[in-house]
């Protein structure tokens, strides 16, 4: 006979729920357990029938959940507006720390994610979210450290909605990273007046093929940029030059990987004092390789056309 989850009210460690079809697990079965606590992942939530259904799971009342897991068995476009209305009637408790949205099918996210009131969240992954247009404002949350972003085929334009309204966005990010973003094309700056990423420690962008232009001018704390598979970024130091933006600030910057030919503006970074690691590959127009007598480590593959390095 199978365990009606409801009768376990006390029950304190339930780390998987995979939501059934009609004859299966429905999710409101989780409405009693209040003492969950820990990390949650509730799976196959394609198979939730409308978001009156999710509101039955009672997440808002699990305040000693830390990390929580929403993923969809597969994205659903035909139903973005159910969707939608599923992952806002699952808001969590805003003692969550740790939140991981996978294959959400919706063309925007709801409101409750990228609000300041959950001031406690920390690591934050967005995967798979394919007909999304634009993130959600991820800079109003204070205590945001790590950011993921990975498969938005969608997404053109990361630009002001990302940012929010504070003053100074993302007062605590220390790692941000974008995978196979197929369509992104420009990153536009906020008009915050101070730095978009004050913090910033680890900056990684892989398979971004039609990303244009410059990366954030002003990152005084940046220790790792790794950029693979990405379109013709610019000239770091051109572009502050011709802008009224902040001046380039990579000052803290010492580990730098750069992927594919198309970046060789990125080698100007090689001036910056700190660094002591660099990768390359993929190049085949570089002649030589300045200043790097301060390099730790170096690793270079399939670079032909390279003939010397100067001390």
């Amino acid at each position: 006979m199978p365990v009606q989850m409801g009768r376990l009210k006390s029950l304190r460690t339930f780390t998987t729920f995979f939501v059934g079809k009609s004859n299966g697990s429905t999710i409101g079965e989780l409405r009693e357990l209040s003492h969950l606590e820990g990390k949650l992942s509730i799976l196959k939530l394609n198979n939730v029938v409308d978001g009156r259904d999710a509101l039955q799971a009672n997440l808002k009342n699990k305040k000693d959940l830390k990390e929580l897991e929403l993923a969809w068995g597969s994205e659903d476009a035909d139903h973005s507006e159910k969707v939608r209305d599923v992952l806002d009637k699952l808001q969590p408790c805003m003692n969550l720390e740790k939140l991981t949205v996978k294959l959400y099918g919706g063309t925007s996210f709801p409101n409750w994610l990228g609000d300041s009131a959950f001031n406690k969240i920390k690591v934050m992954r967005l995967e798979g979210c394919h007909y999304c247009f634009e993130l959600p404002p991820l800079g109003q949350l204070p205590a945001l450290k790590e950011l993921f972003i990975c498969k938005m085929k969608f997404l053109r334009t990361l630009g002001p909605e990302l940012y929010g309204q504070p003053f100074q966005p993302f007062q605590s990010l220390e790692r941000l990273e974008f995978k196979e973003m197929a369509e992104w094309e420009q990153w536009v700056p906020s008009r915050s007046g101070g730095p978009d990423f004050p913090r910033l420690q680890e900056l990684i962008l892989e398979k971004c093929p039609k990303l244009r232009g410059s990366l954030p001018c002003d990152l005084p704390f940046l220790k790792k940029l790794s950029v693979e598979g990405c379109g013709v970024l610019h000239d770091q130091r051109a572009t502050a030059a011709t802008s009224t933006s902040t001046n380039l600030n990579y000052n803290s910057l010492q580990e730098l990987g750069i992927v594919d030919e198309c970046q060789t503006g990125l080698l100007s970074l090689l001036e910056t004092k700190l660094l002591s690691r660099l990768r390359i590959t993929n190049f085949n127009d570089i002649q030589c390789l300045p200043n790097i007598n301060r390099l730790q480590s170096l690793a270079l593959r399939n670079c032909p056309t390279l003939s010397y390095v100067v001390p």
